[in-house]
């Protein structure tokens, strides 16, 4: 069965057409070249590295924890590509959120990690802070220099305050809802 946006409108036709045409274009220029490969063994590295290292005992927490984190990076991300400040040469999937590898398993990993280990905010805040800062100007020039990630108009230091943010963002989160469990009597 071939689905087909016959009978719609001109505005799903066009979504429609550039949809087939990047799919076209991963089958074509990113399925199982380099840059692939490293996108799938990094994702799964994260994921087993999440499984291995979250606390079995907080694991519902934590679930929650890296879905707010997940959230988080995916709406500033669609943003960011909306607006044309950067974009993806290469992805896992052609049809999911764009950089899966990094947006669903690797900030999650590394926030849930400071978030886990991390007691008092002051502790957790320089954790967060240090995070931001090699993702910015660490992992980002790696991706930039791999050829996954191209800057149109965007610099590396402005996603500083932004990691900074997702983190915080999402501990404030699980504070609010721990807070709200504890007066409804509801326990992990």
């Amino acid at each position: 069965m071939i689905i087909s946006p016959a009978g719609f409108g001109p505005d799903v036709q066009d979504q429609w057409r550039l949809t087939i045409a990047r799919i076209n274009e991963w089958l074509n220029a990113q399925l199982f070249k380099l840059n692939w490969w490293i996108l799938l063994a990094l994702f799964l590295i994260n994921l087993f590295l999440w499984w291995k290292l979250a606390n079995k005992n907080r694991m519902s927490e934590l679930v929650l924890h890296s879905a707010l984190v997940i959230i988080w990076v995916i709406v500033l991300d669609e943003v960011g590509l909306e607006l044309s400040l950067w974009y993806y040469t290469a992805d896992i999937i052609p049809l999911f959120p764009p950089l899966t590898a990094i947006n669903i398993s690797c900030l999650p990993l590394l926030y849930m990690l400071i978030y886990q280990y991390t007691k008092t905010w002051k502790i957790f805040l320089i954790a967060s802070a240090v995070m931001s800062i090699v993702f910015c100007f660490v992992f980002e020039p790696i991706f930039v220099c791999s050829g996954v990630y191209k800057m149109l108009i965007w610099k590396s230091w402005y996603g500083l305050p932004i990691y900074f943010f997702i983190g915080v963002a999402s501990r404030f989160m699980m504070r609010r809802i721990s807070i709200i469990m504890q007066k409804a009597g509801v326990s992990d």
